[in-house]
């Protein structure tokens, strides 16, 4: 099956530039390389150990977001003046298209607060692990550690994330 792929630069403080992609159909699943075709291809490797897996595990793989599906791709877009006249300056410098530049940053922005998200879930986490072990309760269940089943059923969902990912 074809799924859609998001491709979109990570741009380094020390001026080094790498390349992210992402199925959204297929969460978690990404590659990366410092040109677009290494990141694509890396994906590629990705996205077939990860159907392998879903399979292995007996789990049908999502059907992929057809493009009918998705908006059209087109925005109309009024900035101040100052900014129109910056964006197309820095548009120039970096050598790219008016519409390249600002598709590039809208895609930095939307990476920028995915990360971030994800950040932010992941020390939460710890925080509760934290918490868990210097009080002796999961604090989000109100359970003394030592009574809860370790032994229970994991969804499919989460055996598919430890099983195949490690995590």
């Amino acid at each position: 099956m074809e799924y859609p792929m998001k491709v979109y630069p990570i741009h380094f403080d020390d001026g080094r530039t790498e390349w992210c992609v992402e199925y959204p159909d297929l969460k978690g699943c990404v590659g990366g390389g410092d040109s677009v075709d290494e990141a694509i291809a890396d994906a590629e490797i990705s996205k077939q150990v990860y159907l392998e897996c879903l399979k292995s595990e007996g789990i049908e793989a999502p059907v992929p977001t057809l493009e009918t599906d998705l908006p059209s791709g087109k925005i109309a877009l009024r900035v101040a003046k100052t900014t129109h006249k910056q964006l197309i300056e820095n548009a120039k410098r970096e050598g790219v298209s008016l519409n390249s530049y600002i598709q590039t940053a809208i895609s930095e922005k939307i990476g920028r607060d995915s990360y971030n998200l994800e950040m932010f879930n992941m020390i939460k986490n710890i925080k509760h692990s934290v918490d868990e072990i210097r009080t002796g309760y999961n604090i989000s269940e109100y359970q003394p550690i030592g009574l809860r089943s370790w032994n229970k059923e994991v969804p499919n969902s989460s055996k598919l994330k430890l099983k195949c990912f490690g995590a």
